[in-house]
């Protein structure tokens, strides 16, 4: 039946007598009670109706009947007299037929409206009491007189539950008392003890709880009221068990444990209360969220928007999700207006998890519900902010009461003033509110405000900084734990100048922090230090509360930290974790890759750059640094591939443009490298660096090519051009294919018409350049390429345009006159020389006097070791200082070497293995030998230099007694050279294996960097492969190899002992032994051992004669080279030797002479002499009688030659 029928059966009043006229002419009595299927028409009847219808029924019988036959007159007479007994029946059991009517009517009328109630209570359900209230307004006043008590509850009840959707409490907790006088049911009690509740009416709430909890013990929502009263835990024990886990109780234990704030608890009886959920509470779900995400906003040990570990942003999820699921139950905009801080909640989870869209649209929906909530203004004003729009940020905190709000809201309006540069009215406008507010909640923040105000202000007729000084120090006297105190008196020091007073605040600070120093108190200190550079401080103050396992900026942060602090272990563990859980990381992995560049681990840099440019293939930067691997391990054909790409030279950044140009100049590129340097100097004149690299590319650019398209005999294309008029003036053009050319730069197009006219002429051409009003001859005095007019004048302009530069330094020769150079110039020039000639001898000096390491001394007189070993081991007097020489030394060589898994040999050692050729003997023994990566730059960059040097008339400066004279480089030494280097570039892959320096790792980067620095980067990091895996260093350089024991506890070998191994496992013979030791002392290897076989087989290579080779030989028995005891043994099982040969006497006398002379020096000859006078006498198995008796005169000839000499 439709609402608008309910009550209108019938509105005119003849109808409704004649219906129920009709319905009663056919309707029986039973017992005085009228069936129940005329329930429908008898509504609203009156007695006084019934009697006139009654009436009018037995009279109209009457007369019709009179009226058919008057014969029947006395039977319808009886009839009569019988139907007024019956009427008096009738009336005697009326009162009965009354209330049995009422009684039927009072139940239709309950069944007619009972749709309708549960209409309303589905309104109430489905969350729209607004709208339920409004039709409970209409209903009441057309029933409520008439309702029966059951629908007067049911019509209470519905609106006291609509009232507490509203939050309207005390409107609810009447009306649920008001139901409870027209029910008496057990639920009416229930309701109307909680209305007594919501009227803080505990005392009769409590005594109907019990009361229900009487008759039925098992009455969940009683005792979901009584949890509501319990003041303590101990009053839980109380419920039972069996009802702990319903719904109405779990949801109550869980408001309880929200009381007395153990959130955990009430989480946990909260999410039991959802999952048993019967009946839907809206709030239940929010308030969950609510304290999930209170929990996590208030943890001290949490930074929110900077740090959130999985669990937290699971959290946040599930935050969102709970508050969508209720918010999305509303249609009644005012109960969406009444729990519009669920759309606040949930946007503050939004903007924590990053989802910025999402934390936008809420907080917008929130102001379109209430734009007057200063909660909700205070989130939009952060919305703007995140545009940067301050002036909009300003103008809605503005007029918020600052007295009614939360403390944020005056705090980001006047940090707002001060950002906006609106100093004077922030300064005013805090100090006022300071003023009225000093019981302000958050006024160490408003404090902190103020003084960087007067900070930015720096308006110094105002003392401004001094102000802040002030305020930041009293903060500090009165607070000296607070960290952020300190850290704004050092800022403020610091703006005043005092830089070191500001630094000692933030170390004290730092000095001060505790396992209760809060978390964003750590942030900013160490933020403060990262700002800085003092990245020791940072990271270690970052790694007290930076989740390391989360990408985050605090984790960009201390990557950073550890890197540039130098502890590039840490940074890579971290950096490869997350790459490895995350993926590529922009920053973050490029740190990584610099860590594997940082200890040559060049494989898994590979891996990771092509992981990551296949994630941002347009990474040029990325590109590059692959390319530039690729170069480093030779993999030319993955070089060759990038090279053969398309580049836009205009989108690429200065730094990547030189780049590229060097390295199509590296693999031979020169026209390209030299054209795209050409462009981005074009573009970027003004940068010092584009000037360097384009000078220094020409500058050593071989000369075959500059001989070649550098230097053009015609105007062409890309070439220069100087035109001098008639009246003598030169002009200069440059002929360009482009179509930006640029006038101002001189520049011509190919199609212009003085172009046309130029192009093909050759130098001293002459050319007619007509225009409409005259013409002219121009000729042509000089064409050049545009590639060396750029390079001569960035070389003419380089030290005006960057006159603070050290990367390049041009020296103006003065003219000379007829008297010749100037003195003053000539006197500066040779003190320079002069200088460098002296510290090159005192590091020489070092050197030879073993105290200095020849990485150290290659170093310090600017060359490459290679270099060096190739001056030295051609000069007896320099030579490379390998052992001691004698057999300790040896002995624990050859143990070590015995105990080694791996041989890794430094430059020093790979230039002898290549030299002597003994290569395949290593890996055949001791499989490849451990090389690193940096040796085998090292030699790279050493033959690029030596091919510079190649290409041009090349040589230095020497003072010989202070005149300078100019030594030319010799071009076969250079020669030899490249082609040593190219050969063993060539070899390495086939006798050595690169093993990553990943010992560098444990090193700090500036400890690493100390030692590379004195030591020769490749030299230190041969010594940290070394320590790993029981490898043994190999060098020749023996005060390295001491340095390496003593700070690295490195076991090493040098090249003689290898030798040694192999003879004495029958790897070689004794003649090859003896021909690989000659070579190591030809090559002026100190001291290298000898016996007298090795220095007879010298002998015989020089055919007995005294030649340098020999001489190297004996010179190793001299007293600096070789003990005493030694030196006598060798000699004197040499003499024996050769006397026993069949040499020249001549010869045999003249090595007989030389080798005393040898044995002699720097020792005490007449001992010296006596003693092999003595063993020559007493070995008597050595020598036979004669040559016994003529060495001894030979020998007593030498003391009189030499004592002649010495007098």
């Amino acid at each position: 039946m439709a609402d608008n029928d309910e009550f209108n059966v019938s509105t005119d009043n003849e109808d409704r007598a004649q219906f129920v006229t009709t319905a009663l002419s056919s309707v029986p009595f039973v017992g005085g009670l009228i069936s129940a299927s005329a329930n429908y028409v008898i509504k609203k009847r009156q007695d006084k109706r019934l009697s006139e219808a009654l009436n009018k029924f037995i009279t109209n019988n009457i007369e019709k009947k009179v009226e058919d036959s008057d014969s029947k007159y006395l039977s319808l007479h009886n009839d009569y007299l019988s139907l007024q007994d019956d009427f008096r029946s009738f009336e005697d059991n009326f009162d009965e037929l009354k209330a049995g009517i009422k009684s039927i009517e009072s139940q239709n009328f309950e069944s007619e409206y009972q749709y309708l109630l549960e209409s309303l209570r589905e309104n109430v359900k489905e969350n729209n009491p607004t709208e339920a209230l409004k039709r409970l307004g209409n209903l009441k006043s057309k029933i409520w007189d008439k309702s029966p008590s059951n629908i007067r509850y049911a019509l209470l009840s519905i609106e006291a539950s609509a009232n507490l959707k509203l939050n309207r409490y005390q409107d609810a907790g009447k009306l649920l008392i008001e139901a409870f006088q027209y029910s008496s049911i057990e639920k009416a009690m229930v309701n109307a003890a909680y209305g007594y509740f919501l009227l803080n009416d505990y005392l009769n709430s409590k005594k109907l709880v019990e009361e229900v909890l009487e008759n039925n013990p098992t009455n969940a929502r009683a005792f979901s009221i009584l949890i509501q009263m319990f003041t303590t835990e101990e009053e839980l024990d109380a419920i039972p068990d069996y009802l702990k886990e319903t719904q109405d109780v779990a949801y109550a234990i869980g408001n309880f444990f929200l009381k007395i704030n153990k959130f955990e608890e009430a989480i946990k009886w909260l999410e039991i209360a959802i999952v048993n959920e019967k009946e839907t509470i809206i709030e239940m779900r929010p308030l969950l969220a609510s304290i999930l995400l209170d929990m996590i906003l208030s943890d001290s040990e949490k930074i929110q928007e900077f740090q959130l570990n999985e669990k937290d942003k699971n959290t946040l999820k599930k935050v969102i999700d709970l508050i969508t699921t209720s918010w999305n139950s509303i249609s009644d905009p005012n109960l969406q207006k009444i729990h519009v801080d669920w759309i606040v909640n949930r946007c503050i989870a939004k903007h924590l998890l990053g989802n910025q869209d999402g934390f936008k649209d809420d907080i917008n929906d929130a102001f379109k519900f209430d734009p007057s909530d200063s909660r909700i203004i205070y989130f939009k004003a952060l919305m703007v902010l995140e545009h940067n729009e301050i002036e909009k940020a300003i103008s809605l905190l503005k007029d918020i009461d600052f007295d009614k709000t939360i403390p944020e809201v005056p705090l980001l309006y006047f940090d707002l003033l001060r950002k906006q540069g609106k100093f004077a009215d922030a300064i005013t406008e805090i100090n006022d509110f300071l003023e009225q507010n000093e019981d302000f909640q958050k006024i160490d923040f408003l404090y902190r405000i103020l003084i960087y105000t007067y900070l930015d202000s720096d308006v110094e007729s105002e003392n401004c900084v001094e102000k802040a000084i002030d305020l930041a120090d009293s903060r500090v006297k009165a607070d000296p734990t607070n960290i952020e105190n300190i850290i704004d008196l050092s800022q403020c020091l610091a703006k005043s100048g005092q830089i070191d007073s500001s630094k000692s605040h933030l170390i004290n600070a730092k000095n001060i922090i505790s396992d209760f120093t809060p978390t964003i108190h750590l942030m900013e200190l160490a933020d403060v230090f990262f700002r800085l550079n003092l990245f020791d401080d940072a990271s270690e103050i970052y790694q007290k509360f930076v989740d390391s396992t989360q990408v985050t900026d605090l984790t960009h942060k201390l990557v950073e930290s550890y890197y540039r602090c130098g502890d590039i272990g840490k940074a890579l563990e971290i950096s490869k974790s997350l790459r490895e859980e995350f993926g590529i990381i922009d920053h973050i992995t490029n740190i990584e890759i610099a860590i594997y560049h940082d200890i040559d681990d060049l494989s898994e840099a590979k891996k990771v750059l092509t992981e990551y440019i296949s994630k941002y293939p347009d990474d040029m930067d990325m590109k590059l640094n692959l390319a530039y691997l690729n170069l480093r391990c030779n993999n030319l054909g993955d070089v060759e591939n990038f090279l053969n790409t398309s580049f836009d030279i205009k989108s690429l950044s200065i730094e990547n443009g030189i780049r590229l140009a060097l390295l199509f100049n590296e693999r031979g590129y020169f026209k390209e490298a030299i054209d795209i340097l050409y462009e981005i100097r074009r573009y970027n004149f003004e940068n010092e660096n584009v000037h360097v690299a384009y000078i220094k590319l020409i500058l050593f650019n071989e000369k075959e090519e500059r001989e070649n398209w550098l230097s053009p005999e015609k105007v062409d294309a890309n070439t220069v051009v100087i035109l001098e008029e008639d009246a003598g003036k030169q002009v200069t053009y440059i002929l360009d294919d482009r179509s930006d050319v640029d006038f101002q730069k001189g520049e011509i197009g190919l199609e212009s018409p003085l172009a046309k006219l130029i192009f093909g002429k050759t130098k001293g051409d002459k050319i007619t350049h007509k225009t409409s009003l005259s013409q002219e001859i121009l000729e042509v005095k000089d064409i050049k390429s545009k590639y060396i007019h750029a390079f001569q004048e960035s070389l003419d302009k380089f030290n005006y345009l960057f006159p603070d530069t050290q990367a390049l330094t041009k020296i103006s020769f003065p003219k000379i006159e007829e008297e010749g150079i100037p003195q003053d110039f000539l006197k500066t020039i040779t003190d320079v020389v002069v200088l460098r000639t002296e510290n090159n001898s005192k590091a020489i000096e070092l050197y030879l006097d073993k105290k200095l390491p020849i990485g150290t001394l290659a170093t310090i007189i600017g060359q490459t070791i290679f270099d060096v070993w190739f001056e030295f081991t051609k000069n007896e007097d320099l030579g490379i200082y390998c052992s001691i020489g004698n057999s300790q030394e040896i002995n624990e060589a050859l143990n070590n070497l015995e105990n080694s898994s791996k041989i890794v040999v430094d430059p020093l050692s790979l230039i002898t293995v290549f030299t002597l050729n003994i290569g395949d003997l290593i890996v055949d023994s001791f499989g490849k030998l451990g090389i690193a990566q940096s040796t085998i730059d090292l030699l790279h960059e050493t033959l690029i230099e030596q091919k510079k040097i190649y290409s041009r008339v090349h040589g230095f400066l020497v003072n010989d007694d202070k005149n300078l004279i100019f030594k030319e480089t010799d071009s076969k030494d250079v020669e030899e050279k490249i082609n040593v280097y190219e050969q063993m570039l060539n070899w390495i892959p086939k006798i050595c294996e690169i093993i990553p320096c990943k010992e560098a790792l444990s090193l700090k980067k500036d400890k690493k960097k100390e030692y590379d620095d004195l030591l020769g980067r490749a030299f230190v990091d041969t010594i940290l492969i070394a320590t790993e895996n029981e490898n043994i260093l190999c060098t020749e350089d023996k005060v390295l190899r001491s340095i390496a024991k003593q700070e690295f506890n490195v076991d090493g070998i040098w090249t003689q002992p290898l030798l040694l191994h192999f003879l004495n496992n029958d790897i070689i013979d004794r003649n090859q032994y003896n021909e690989l030791t000659i070579k190591l002392v030809n090559l002026h290897y100190y001291h290298t051992t000898i016996n007298s076989e090795v220095l007879v087989e010298a002998a015989r290579k020089t055919n007995w004669k005294i030649e340098d080779s020999l001489k190297n030989f004996l010179n190793i028995l001299r007293g600096k080279n070789c003990d005493e005891d030694s030196a006598l043994a060798v000699s004197t099982h040499f003499l024996s030797a050769i006397w026993n040969e069949k040499i020249p006497r001549e010869d045999l006398y003249v090595l007989t002479l030389n080798l005393l002379s040898v044995i002699v020096q720097e020792r005490f000859a007449p001992f010296i002499i006596d003693k092999i006078k003595n063993r020559v006498n007493i070995n008597i198995h050595l020598f036979s009688s004669e040559d016994r008796e003529e060495i001894l005169e030979l020998i007593s000839l030498w003391e009189a030659i030499y004592y002649k000499s010495i007098l």
